[in-house]
């Protein structure tokens, strides 16, 4: 794993590589054990990175990786799931690759096969490229988004990093609030791509890249989408169920030898997701020894314990004390990049906290994977009834059907915790799914069940789910991969029928049946550690809200109505109703606010919101 930050000037100055030292330097916990930078021969750009390495890859190649002649280089953050068969592929095409590298891999890709070389590279990614002959500039993010990728422009500059918020301090503007993205918070506890709470600051969203060439022309390029062939997707559902069952059984297993890699050594995580224990089964087959098996809690531990022994697997709870995650919820606040409401991303900070500890780098999860399936039930779904109450809103609105079904969305409208002013001005701003529907491929478009699939994998999944878990394991700097979010085992769960009167069993069924053997958790074991909101807001964290209630940015800018929010907390508070996942996505915003010290005046708020339509 590592880290990645440039500068490319959009003028003819030359770029301060002190800058990018400096944004290296705050990337440190990504990448501990080397770090460099180069600078085009003209000046205009300077990239570097910073990179985490397995004993093996001691002493490799340089940062960034060049060509022999000097004028490709390139930096990455992540891992090469095909490195092998590519390096074969390359070296038989006449390359010369020194070392084992991914970076290098990445050159000499690029040089093969131009711009088409992303579709040559399988895994979790995030890549920044220079071409010195062509000054060509390239960014690019994995298929699903397993690791992120910011870049923002201003002065004459761009500038871009694995991480958003070093981006103002580099281009010497203070960073600012996106109101525009807080109802997409309130709604789904993360921001999607290509957008983020920062003014300014935009991400690469999953499978898309963005290439900066001669006349600093920034052209956005999507180069994968899953079911985006739609005779691969009628064949797939003109399978059997015996196929299906088989297929999703190999792609499975294959996806977790691929990522088994060469960190070692390597351990499962299981929690409440059905594909957990599964994995670990199946990542002990492939390592010929039980791995280290790691659970949050030990109420876990215990629910989880009979099943991991019918399976051979032997659980380590890691179990701190409740005082203990009150007491260091700043540091896992100051961790999030940008601020995701997920109360479980504080159990991952955790188990990211025992590994580095305990001289664990890697770990695998299965965490997430199940949302590719949102008709599956799982331990971190809202109840069944909820659960389908939403997803008919999520369809409806997704495929613009609200006004055909007739009814109120299940959940309450997001802005009523704003400040009166700012629920006028937003009053008209699109839900956050509908942002997807052009992009839903027509071979799938017609279910609604694999649109909303789509839509959360592209959404929820890569910029809540896997964003969260980059952010809390790279704070320790150790690394997490979750194999059953590969995009060939996704590609083929998106194009499983999901809408009613298929003659195939539903995808979930499929899935089970696919997993059986290797240690699927069963109904009441599905349960994952979710930290207590409810009480914590009726004890510890209550005095924390109304200090940031008091004093916090977002507050004193007219951003957050302190009377609403208050008045939520005493309606807590007193038991008549469980607000505690609401006030936990209010306090996560305001802290969020408060450590990057965002800039949010009066008459610049009021600027912004003249722009809102």
């Amino acid at each position: 794993m590592g880290g990645i930050a440039g500068m490319l000037s959009l003028t003819r100055e030359r770029v301060d590589p002190a800058k990018v030292e400096r944004m290296l330097e705050r990337l440190a916990h990504r990448g501990p054990d080397d770090r460099g930078w180069r600078r085009s021969a003209n000046g205009r750009l300077a990239l570097g990175g910073c990179r985490m390495l397995a004993p093996s890859e001691r002493g490799m190649a340089s940062v960034p990786s060049v060509n022999e002649d000097g004028d490709v280089w390139a930096v990455i953050d992540g891992e090469i799931d095909n490195q092998r068969a590519l390096s074969h592929s390359l070296r038989l095409d006449g390359h010369d690759l020194r070392t084992d590298a991914a970076a290098e891999l990445v050159v000499h890709a690029y040089e093969q096969y131009g711009l088409e070389f992303l579709h040559h590279l399988h895994g979790g990614f995030a890549l920044a490229l220079w071409d010195d002959g062509r000054q060509r500039l390239l960014l690019a993010r994995d298929r699903l988004g397993e690791r992120p990728l910011y870049w923002s422009s201003g002065l004459g500059a761009m500038a871009f990093a694995s991480e958003g918020r070093i981006l103002p301090d580099c281009l010497e503007a203070p960073g600012r609030l996106d109101v525009e993205r807080l109802p997409e918070y309130f709604a789904c506890g993360a921001v999607a791509a290509p957008h983020t709470l920062f003014d300014g600051i935009r991400k690469l969203g999953p499978g898309e890249a963005l290439v900066v060439e001669r006349g600093n022309r920034l052209r956005p390029m999507v180069w994968w989408t899953p079911c985006s062939d739609p005779h691969r997707v009628a064949a797939i559902r003109a399978l059997s169920a015996d196929h299906h069952e088989n297929n999703l059984r190999v792609l499975a297993e294959s996806a977790i030898a691929d990522r088994l890699g060469a960190m070692r050594p390597i351990s499962a995580v299981v929690d409440g997701d059905p594909a957990s224990l599964a994995m670990a089964v199946t990542m002990g087959r492939l390592l010929g020894r039980r791995p280290e098996v790691l659970v949050f809690g030990d109420d876990s531990c215990r629910r989880l314990a009979p099943a991991a022994a019918a399976s051979g697997l032997r659980l380590t709870a890691v179990n701190p004390q409740e005082t203990q995650v009150i007491g260091r919820l700043a540091e896992c606040w100051r961790a999030m990049d940008e601020p995701l409401a997920d109360p479980v991303l504080l159990c991952w900070w955790w188990i990211g906290r025992w590994m580095a500890g305990s001289g664990m780098p890697a770990a695998l999860a299965a965490s997430g994977s199940w949302m590719a399936m949102p008709w599956a039930a799982g331990a971190d779904l809202p109840p069944p009834g909820q659960r389908i109450a939403r997803l008919i809103a999520a369809v409806a609105d997704l495929l613009g059907l609200a006004g055909r079904l007739g009814g109120r969305p299940p959940v309450d409208d997001p802005l009523v915790l704003l400040t009166p002013v700012l629920r006028r001005r937003l009053k008209s701003v699109e839900r956050p799914l509908r942002r997807f529907r052009q992009s839903v491929p027509a071979a799938i478009a017609e279910d609604g069940f694999a649109s909303l699939a789509y839509a959360e994998t592209r959404s929820t999944v890569a910029d809540g789910v896997l964003l969260g878990l980059d952010r809390m394991f790279m704070a320790h700097s150790v690394t997490l991969r979750v194999p059953f979010l590969d995009d060939s085992l996704i590609d083929y769960l998106l194009a499983l029928p999901g809408g009613e009167g298929s003659a195939c069993p539903r995808p979930e069924a499929l899935a089970a049946r696919a997993l059986k053997g290797l240690g699927r958790l069963s109904g009441s074991d599905c349960g994952g550690a979710v930290p207590p909101l409810g009480r914590w807001f009726r004890g510890d964290l209550a005095e924390l809200f109304r200090e940031a209630a008091q004093h916090g940015r977002l507050f004193a800018a007219g951003v957050l109505d302190r009377q609403a929010c208050l008045a939520l907390l005493d309606d807590h508070q007193i038991g008549r109703h469980d607000h505690g996942r609401r006030l936990w996505s209010l306090l996560c915003l305001s802290r969020w606010a408060d450590f990057n010290r965002l800039e949010c005046p009066a008459g610049a708020l009021d600027d912004a919101l003249r722009q809102v339509v």
